[in-house]
C-alpha cells in the first residue's frame, strides 16, 4: 500500500506508490459523495426543495425524528407526558386520532431517555422554529460525522488510517446515512461521539483537558441513548479510572440540566413507559397483553405499506412479505 506519512486520503491520492486506477476511483466516490451529500444539503437549508430528498418517497420526505426532539422540548414543561402518543397526534376529520405535522412534516413519536433533551430544550429556550434548528442540527450532525471520521482514521494512522479515509465517501454514498441526515436521527451522531470519547481517553493523559472532553461526550451519549454505556465496561476493565469517573460525573452534570429544564414528569414517565414496554408492570389479565397490541398494530402498519407496493410492484411486495413479517405474523 502508498506510503502514508502525509495521511490519510490525501496520502493516498497523491502518493507515487498509488495504483492510478485506485487514485480515480478515490476521486470519482470523493466527488459523488460530495454531490448526493451537496444535494442534500440543498433540501435541508430550504424544505420546499423536496426533489433533493434522499429518496423520492412521501415517507422520507415527510418523516423527521428530529420532529419528535422539538416536541418532547417545548411540551416536557407543560406536564403532558411525552411518551404518550397521544401527545403527537391531532383529531382527524373522522373523529379519530391523526398524524400531526409541522409544516409538511409528521411529528415523531419520543422515545429517548429525558436526558437527551438538553439539546432542543436550549434550542426551545432561544426561541428557534422548527426549520431553524432542522438546518442548524444538521450542520451539527455533519460536522460530527465528517470530523469523527477524519480523526479516527488520522488517529489509527499509518497504512491502516489511510485505508480507513478511503471509505469515508462510501459512507456518504450509502442512502442509510443520508437518510439519518435527512431526518435528523441523533443515531448518526450517537456512534461518533462516542468513538471520540474513547480516542480521548486513549490519547491524551487522565488530567488533561481531552480525558475531560471525552468524558462529556461519551457521558452525554450514555445518558442519551443508554447503550453507549458498555464503554464504561471497557475502561473499567483497563482501570481508567479518571475516564470513568469524568463520564460518570458528565452523565450527573447532564442529567441535573435536564432535570433543570425539564422537571421531574419526564423522568417518571419515563420509567413508567419502559416498565410497561419490559413488562415490569403487567396488564390487568396479568400478562403483557399491551406487548401483542403493540405488535398487532406493527403488523398492520407494515401490510400497509406492503399493500400499497402491491398496487404498482407486486414482485417487490411479496419479496417485503417474506423478508419482513415473521410467519405466524404473515397471511
Amino acid at each position: 500500500m502508498a506510503d502514508c506519512r502525509i495521511g490519510g486520503l490525501s496520502g493516498l491520492l497523491i502518493s507515487r506508490t498509488t495504483p492510478p486506477m485506485l487514485r480515480i476511483a478515490l476521486v470519482i466516490a470523493t466527488l459523488a459523495a460530495a454531490g448526493y451529500t451537496g444535494r442534500l444539503a440543498i433540501y435541508m437549508f430550504d424544505e420546499s426543495r423536496t426533489s433533493y430528498s434522499v429518496l423520492d418517497r412521501d415517507f422520507f420526505r415527510n418523516h423527521s425524528c428530529l420532529s419528535s426532539y422539538t416536541e418532547a422540548a417545548r411540551l416536557a414543561p407543560t406536564g403532558a407526558n411525552i411518551f404518550d402518543p397521544a401527545v403527537y397526534s391531532e383529531v382527524a376529520s373522522d373523529g379519530g386520532r391523526g398524524t400531526r405535522h409541522i409544516g409538511s412534516f409528521e411529528v415523531d413519536l419520543y422515545q429517548y431517555p429525558p436526558p437527551f433533551l438538553v439539546l432542543p430544550a436550549l434550542a426551545e429556550r432561544l426561541g428557534l422554529g422548527f426549520l431553524a434548528v432542522r438546518t442548524l442540527w444538521f450542520l451539527i450532525l455533519m460536522t460530527i460525522l465528517v470530523g469523527s471520521l477524519v480523526l479516527t482514521a488520522s488517529w489509527i494512522g499509518g497504512t491502516r488510517g489511510a485505508i480507513a479515509a478511503m471509505f469515508i465517501p462510501m459512507m456518504f454514498l450509502a442512502p442509510t446515512t443520508r437518510v439519518a441526515l435527512q431526518s435528523g436521527n441523533f443515531q448518526v451522531t450517537a456512534f461518533p461521539l462516542a468513538m471520540l470519547a474513547m480516542i480521548a481517553f486513549f490519547k491524551f493523559r487522565p488530567a488533561s483537558a481531552g480525558t475531560a472532553l471525552g468524558g462529556i461526550a461519551l457521558g452525554f451519549c450514555a445518558v442519551s441513548k443508554i447503550y453507549p454505556g458498555v464503554l464504561g465496561i471497557v475502561l473499567l476493565v483497563q482501570r481508567r479510572w479518571t475516564a470513568v469517573a469524568a463520564t460518570v460525573a458528565s452523565g450527573a452534570v447532564i442529567t441535573a440540566v435536564a432535570l433543570g429544564a425539564v422537571g421531574t414528569k419526564p423522568f417518571l414517565d419515563f420509567r413508567d413507559s419502559q416498565s410497561r414496554i419490559l413488562c415490569l408492570r403487567p396488564t390487568v389479565d396479568g400478562g403483557c397483553g399491551h406487548r401483542r397490541a403493540a405488535a398487532a398494530a406493527a403488523d398492520r402498519r407494515v401490510r400497509g405499506r406492503i399493500a400499497d407496493q402491491a398496487a404498482s410492484r407486486p414482485t417487490v411486495a411479496w419479496s417485503l412479505e417474506s423478508r419482513v413479517l415473521p410467519q405466524p405474523l404473515r397471511a
